[in-house]
């Protein structure tokens, strides 16, 4: 059993507060997770009364790290496709950055609170979750003033409410170690387990394929530390190194120098979905482009405007018919490669791949240490973040840097017994 919560203060209600409200306003607003960090950040601010002490205990490797590659994101925006458009969101950036660090460092002394309310929110939020599954989406529809006839006429699909809530399923799979770390301390390993399950059915019933392969690596990895968090620490640190630099060799051994078809073929043969397939080919141009500035990159925040990214291919299995099927049409570049060392050299170049693989390995490799505080459980959300980072978003969202900087707040915040 938790122990009652002891006397609150106001900076704890209001960290406390931030951190409930993760989960079940993430699932519905992604966006809002930048916000809740900054609540949480001042939060701290107000509690320390605006001392050195918020600042003394920011990790040297992360910081150093960030603050290099800001600096050389600064430098590759002014030879830039677009330097307008790879200066605007720097400071932003940095800021955010600063605030995510500050939040992480300086956790709330008051764990009970923290634990409850962490636990609590994400509770709630996979309720809301299950609700939405068991009713047909009907929070996220009423909500955006959706008519069954918007989604679904008798013909044809229309709007997906399904792709609306996928983000909040990321939140969920982050704050999901951190919550299990408090649980699983507290001996309560049926409920952790049960939580685990009902999650990764829900993010499949949703198709949210990545969430399912983030639940499902971090858990191994969570078990692999639970026998050795320095080794298993290591072999990570290793993997992420030698992925970060390799990734434009693999990119060009396996896509950019194979025929169009040949990917289609090798798609089809593991049944890959249209969007899959539009991915390998999303990573064949950007492997192409990283060929032609291979060292400075092409500009920091350029994946938006490289040239030809914004023209559309059609996609077609010459298998079927004549002029064969058509698959997919799409740009070549929508927005970001959805790979994030993809990114890093489109953009920054090896340069910049080697500043993240040098401090961000060094930073995994420290994890071991870290784990005596946190448990296995921060490999779990290590994982899950690196998997999202190959497949998903893009390197620079802002709500997705502030999820992953609210979900370790909530794990190093959940780090002791309250008792």
């Amino acid at each position: 059993m938790m122990s009652p919560i002891s006397k609150i203060n106001k900076a704890d209600a209001v960290f406390g507060g931030a951190m409930f409200l993760i989960a079940p306003v993430g699932l519905f607003a992604s966006k809002a997770t930048v916000p809740l960090l900054i609540i949480a950040a001042l939060a701290l601010a107000f509690g320390r009364n605006f001392d050195r002490s918020l600042l003394k205990n920011i990790p040297q490797i992360p910081t150093a790290g960030l603050t290099l590659l800001l600096f050389w994101a600064l430098l590759s925006s002014i030879r830039s496709v677009d330097p307008a458009l790879s200066l605007k969101p720097i400071l932003p950036l940095a800021a955010l950055l600063a605030v995510g660090l500050v939040t992480v460092s300086n956790p709330i002394e008051n764990q009970q609170l923290i634990q409850s309310l962490l636990v609590a929110g994400l509770i709630l939020a996979m309720a809301l979750l299950a609700f939405e599954t068991a009713t047909g989406n009907w929070l996220t529809r009423t909500g955006n003033g959706l008519r069954w006839i918007d989604i679904y006429d008798g013909y044809s699909p229309g709007y997906n409410v399904d792709a609306r809530l996928k983000n909040g399923i990321v939140i969920l799979t982050l704050l999901f170690w951190p919550t299990a770390a408090i649980l699983w301390r507290h001996n309560k390993r049926l409920i952790t387990t049960s939580l685990f399950i009902v999650l990764l059915f829900l993010a499949f019933n949703y198709k949210s394929t990545t969430s399912m392969l983030a639940l499902i690596s971090g858990g191994m990895f969570v078990i692999a530390a639970h026998q050795s968090a320095r080794y298993t620490a290591r072999l990570l640190a290793v993997l992420f190194f030698i992925g970060i630099l390799t990734t434009p060799v693999l990119t060009h051994t396996f896509l950019t120098s194979a025929e169009e078809q040949k990917i289609v073929a090798d798609a089809k043969s593991f049944d890959l979905p249209s969007s899959a397939v539009n991915r390998l080919f999303t990573w064949k141009f950007v492997g192409e482009k990283i060929g032609e500035r291979p060292i400075l990159g092409w500009g920091f925040n350029s994946s938006k405007n490289i040239p030809d990214g914004n023209d559309k291919y059609t996609l077609r299995d010459m298998s079927i018919g004549v002029e064969g099927k058509v698959l997919f049409k799409d740009f070549h570049l929508p927005l970001h490669p959805h790979n994030n060392p993809l990114q890093i050299w489109l953009e920054l170049g090896g340069i910049g791949a080697c500043i993240v693989a040098l401090f961000g390995g060094l930073l995994i490799w420290r994890t071991g240490e870290y784990s005596s505080r946190t448990g296995p459980w921060l490999f779990g959300l290590i994982v899950s973040i690196l998997m999202f980072d190959l497949l998903s978003f893009g390197a620079w969202q802002n709500w997705w840097i502030a999820a992953q900087f609210l979900a370790f707040s909530s794990l190093f915040g959940s780090k002791r017994r309250p008792y």
